[in-house]
């Protein structure tokens, strides 16, 4: 550099990081640095320093706790969802099946809704044992089920605030008390869906993960084929 050049503190910032051993080389202007004093009222370079640490840490720990909360959020829910699929499997018959499932949903995970639609072919529903719990048969032709063309064509589970069309197709009476929704296909052959109300709008949204909600409705569809294929032969 010319001797009429000014060095800036973006060159001094430049030269440092290429010269990573600078301050090894002269440990006692480090010193003078550590151990300057200070105006009253001002930090020195050392308390500085330590201010930048104490609150990199800070940040770290903040989420470090948020990625233990989440952890132990997902193992509570994979055991919650565990002993569910356990309890649907020791259940002996449909009419069995379809209390456990909405009684659990409303206990375990705090559903305030639970609704159950069973699909059939044809001009005729399934001869199916009478079954309550908001659980009905719908004709595959149902012109309002084009409102759930991504879950039952896509298979990809709904999460967050549903249109009228779907909150009244799932919900009936109770659907403007539902302001937001878990819902998802019964297995790849959509033998119908299940959904998850809850009166809170910020209980279910678009961003969170919906693998046990998966996982659930093709358990579901595993358990209920049997019946639903014997009712329609």
């Amino acid at each position: 550099m010319g001797n009429d050049q000014v060095i800036t503190a973006a060159d001094v910032a430049a030269y440092l990081t290429e010269h990573t051993g600078f301050f090894e080389q002269h440990p006692d202007l480090l010193a003078s640095f550590l151990t300057e004093a200070t105006p009253e009222g001002t930090l020195s370079f050392s308390q500085r320093q330590i201010e930048r640490l104490r609150a990199q840490n800070t940040e770290l720990q903040t989420e470090l706790n948020a990625m233990m909360d989440v952890g132990e959020t997902n193992s509570d829910l994979q055991t919650r969802v565990h002993l569910l699929c356990l309890e649907l499997m020791d259940a002996k018959t449909i009419d069995k099946i379809v209390p456990i499932l909405s009684k659990q949903l409303r206990i375990e995970f705090g559903a305030d809704e639970v609704a159950l639609r069973l699909f059939y072919s044809g001009e005729q529903p399934s001869n199916l044992p009478p079954l309550t719990d908001n659980v009905q048969q719908l004709s595959r032709d149902t012109l309002d089920l084009a409102a759930f063309a991504g879950l039952l064509h896509q298979f990809k589970p709904l999460c967050g605030r549903l249109t009228s069309v779907q909150k009244n197709v799932l919900f009936g009476d109770k659907a403007d008390r539902v302001q937001s929704a878990g819902c998802v296909s019964l297995g790849d052959s959509a033998l119908g869906m299940l959904a998850i109300g809850s009166y809170d709008e910020s209980r279910f949204n678009a961003e969170m993960g919906t693998i046990y909600l998966s996982f659930l409705g093709d358990i579901l569809a595993r358990l209920l084929q049997p019946y639903m294929a014997r009712s329609d032969s």
